[in-house]
C-alpha cells in the first residue's frame, strides 16, 4: 500500500513537472524573418563561406543553450542538378565533397534545434522558381542579425536576369513580336517575305520550349571553379548573343521589306505615269 502511494505521488509530480515544462514552452515567444532573394549565381567556395558564416552566428547565439549528449541539432545541406545531387548532414564544407555537379540548379539548407533556442531554425531554399530564406528563434536581435547576414551575402551573388519571373515575360514578348512580324510580312506581295511570315509562327514553339532558357537564365546556379564577372554572367552573355543574332536577322528582313515596298511604290508611280495620255 505504501509503495503504491509513493508511486502515485512520484507519477503525479512527474506529470506536474512535464505539464509545467510544456506550459513554459507554450509561453515562449518566437520571432521569424522570411524573405525572398533575387536570382543568384555563386561558386561552391562562396556557398561554403555562406554556410560557415551562418554556423558561426548560430554557435555564438546559442552558446548559452544547455547541450544534451543524446540530442544534436539537425543540419543538412544539399545541392542538385536534376537527378544528380549531393547532400551533407553536418557542418562539413560542401567543397570537401567529391563529384559535385558542375552547375547546381538547386540548393537547400536546414538547421533545426530546440524551439526555445535564440536561433531555433534556419532554412535556405534556392531553386529556379523561388529563392526563400527563413530564420526563427526566441531572440529577435539574433534572428534579425542572421537574416541580415544571409540577405547581404546572397545579395552579393545576385544576377541581373534569371528565373521564371524573368523568362515568362520574355517568352510572351518574343511571341508577340514574332506574331506581329508574321502579319506584316505575310501581307506583302514578295514571295520570300511571305515565306518568312509563314515560318515565324511555326518557330515560336521551338524558341519557347526547344532552347535551353533555364540554362541561359537560371534562377539559381552554383558553379565549380572561378566566380569572376564573366563566369557569373556567362549565361546572360549567351542570351545577349542570341538576341543580337536574332536582331541582325530581323534587321536584314526589315531592310529587305523596305526595298520591296520602295520597288512596289516606284512601279505604281511609273504605271500611273504611263497611263496618263
Amino acid at each position: 500500500m505504501l509503495r503504491l502511494l509513493c508511486l502515485l505521488v512520484l507519477t503525479s509530480a512527474a506529470s506536474a513537472i512535464h505539464a509545467a515544462e510544456i506550459s513554459e514552452q507554450e509561453h515562449i515567444s518566437t520571432h521569424a524573418r522570411e524573405f525572398e532573394v533575387s536570382p543568384v549565381s555563386m561558386s561552391y567556395e562562396e556557398l561554403a563561406a555562406l554556410i560557415a558564416g551562418t554556423h558561426d552566428i548560430i554557435e555564438k547565439a546559442n552558446a548559452g543553450v544547455p547541450q544534451d549528449q543524446y540530442l544534436h541539432p539537425i543540419v543538412s545541406l544539399s545541392v542538385a542538378a536534376g537527378e544528380d545531387s549531393v547532400k551533407t548532414s553536418d557542418w562539413t564544407p560542401i567543397t570537401a565533397e567529391k563529384a559535385l555537379p558542375p552547375i547546381a540548379r538547386e540548393v537547400r539548407f536546414l538547421y533545426h534545434w530546440d524551439s526555445a533556442s535564440p536561433i531555433a531554425e534556419v532554412s535556405v531554399s534556392l531553386t529556379d522558381g523561388a529563392r526563400v530564406v527563413n530564420v526563427e528563434g526566441t531572440d529577435s536581435a539574433q534572428v534579425a542579425a542572421l537574416a541580415e547576414y544571409l540577405r547581404n551575402s546572397l545579395g552579393t551573388s545576385a544576377t541581373l536576369l534569371g528565373g521564371l519571373r524573368i523568362r515568362m515575360p520574355a517568352f510572351y514578348g518574343l511571341m508577340l513580336l514574332f506574331i506581329l512580324l508574321s502579319f506584316v510580312l505575310s501581307s506583302r506581295a514578295a514571295v520570300p517575305l511571305k515565306v518568312v511570315g509563314a515560318v515565324l509562327p511555326i518557330s515560336i514553339p521551338f524558341i519557347a520550349f526547344g532552347l535551353p532558357w533555364e540554362v541561359w537564365l537560371p534562377g539559381t546556379a552554383v558553379v565549380s571553379g572561378s566566380a569572376s564577372w564573366v563566369d557569373r554572367h556567362a549565361n546572360l552573355l549567351t542570351v545577349l548573343g542570341f538576341f543580337l543574332s536574332l536582331a541582325a536577322v530581323l534587321s536584314a528582313a526589315i531592310a529587305r521589306l523596305r526595298r520591296v515596298i520602295a520597288e512596289e511604290s516606284a512601279k505604281a508611280i511609273q504605271s500611273k505615269i504611263l497611263q496618263v495620255p
